[in-house]
């Protein structure tokens, strides 16, 4: 199904300015303080399209047919759009690059172009990130920390453990191939002693995280511990956002025992960062807001030995 909207901005319109990056195209750059939490961006799509086959024929299918709806501006709007080509010999038709190399995913079998969210550059230690409000129908972008005026907004390309677990090597391999460049972020331009010991930590949280499910109930002081030094990891990483990853399973081990005062720690931390990260009325701040109000809702909820954790960040 094809979904046509009419692109536009509806927040903080102000906030921010479009300019050229040696190398990037445009940038976009603070012209006001923004803090972890605030809502810099809502951008309506050009055009939502299925992919049900992985950027396959079908989704190019589906992608043309919504080209044909745009209006002369939303074309040229679309045309204007840096893709893997760009710089390189014309291509016939650059609405598939364009395409494959702007797209957001914003479900398991939908994508959306959306012209001002694509203007925002990659970094693999992000200071802020884009999400997808269903009931708004925006792409969003809330900052994760402080940003100062002139410096530049920045989102990650690459999903979740794909980038914060990942070597700098694997990063570069994925963004070649997808988004057609090399990244030259703050991280992936340390110097080798700091690359090294940002790949070692990065390493380190991808390893908690495939471990932290196989403790068994009697090791859940040990996987908590785990799962505080995985948080500690990201934030001597300098990386600000899916903490939520962790916490969310403290929560929910801590309920799992009866500790309800532990459980409600770790469930107002996910919450915490998922309303700042996502927004309060998001999808994914809805889906923790019960356990963080009263932690026996947990589906988990005193199935295992009663006990207290006094284990917190």
């Amino acid at each position: 199904m094809i979904q046509p909207t009419v692109q536009g901005v509806s927040s903080s319109p102000h906030g921010f300015t479009l300019r050229e990056v040696e190398g990037k195209g445009l940038g976009a750059f603070a012209i006001q303080e923004f803090y972890r939490g605030d809502l810099i961006l809502a951008d309506r799509p050009l055009f939502i399209a299925d992919d049900p086959d992985d950027h396959g024929r079908m989704y190019l299918s589906n992608v043309m047919s919504a080209v044909q709806k745009l209006s002369p501006d939303e074309r040229n709007e679309l045309l204007s759009l840096k893709h893997t080509h760009s710089g390189n010999q014309p291509v016939n038709n650059p609405i598939p690059s364009i395409c494959r190399t702007n797209a957001f995913s914003i479900s398991d079998t939908a994508n959306a172009i959306c012209v001002v969210a694509s203007r925002f550059n990659h970094s693999c230690s992000p200071n802020a990130r884009y999400s997808w409000h269903a009931a708004g129908g925006r792409l969003r972008i809330h900052a994760l920390r402080e940003i100062a005026v002139g410096e530049e907004v920045c989102v990650s390309y690459i999903s979740g453990r794909h980038v914060y677990g990942s070597r700098r090597k694997d990063r570069q391999d994925r963004l070649k191939i997808r988004h057609g460049f090399i990244c030259s972020c703050v991280v992936c331009s340390l110097p080798f002693s700091e690359q090294k010991a940002s790949d070692a930590r990065r390493v380190e949280v991808a390893r908690i995280w495939e471990s932290v499910p196989y403790y068994m109930p009697h090791q859940t002081a040990d996987r908590l511990k785990a799962i505080v030094r995985a948080v500690n990891l990201l934030k001597e990483e300098g990386y600000a956002a899916d903490a939520d990853d962790f916490t969310n399973d403290a929560a929910a081990i801590c309920a799992c025992h009866a500790d309800w005062e532990s459980a409600q720690y770790w469930a107002t931390k996910t919450y915490e960062i998922r309303v700042a990260e996502f927004g309060e009325d998001s999808q994914r701040a809805a889906e923790v807001r019960s356990l963080h109000l009263d932690p026996k809702s947990s589906p988990y909820a005193a199935r295992q030995r009663k006990q207290k954790f006094r284990i917190r960040l």
